[in-house]
């Protein structure tokens, strides 16, 4: 079921279209402070985008590399932010 906004003028013109942008949740994954790895998320669904949830006022964020052709999302820990890599959980999906 398609899903969006799609908005026409009185002549009948389509002036807003946004029923190919939206972004979905496709899932988050809990990383440790200084956890490096990756994972892979199926491709074929849009562009693949990703978030780092962090409870730290100032919003850290680890390093971050998303591959759009094979899925893969690799992370490691930022030992430059002020005192040190934070655990954060990563929000992911696509649009």
């Amino acid at each position: 079921m398609a899903a969006g906004v799609k908005v026409w003028d009185a002549a009948g013109n389509l002036i807003v279209d946004i029923t190919s942008r939206l972004s979905r949740v496709a899932g988050t994954r809990a990383i440790g402070a200084t956890e490096v790895g990756n994972f892979i998320i199926p491709t074929g669904y849009g562009q693949i985008w990703v978030h780092p949830l962090s409870a730290d006022v100032h919003g850290y964020t680890p390093h971050l590399d998303v591959s759009q052709e094979t899925g893969q999302i690799i992370f490691g820990p930022d030992f430059t932010y002020p005192g040190g890599p934070r655990p954060v959980t990563l929000i992911y999906g696509y649009r």
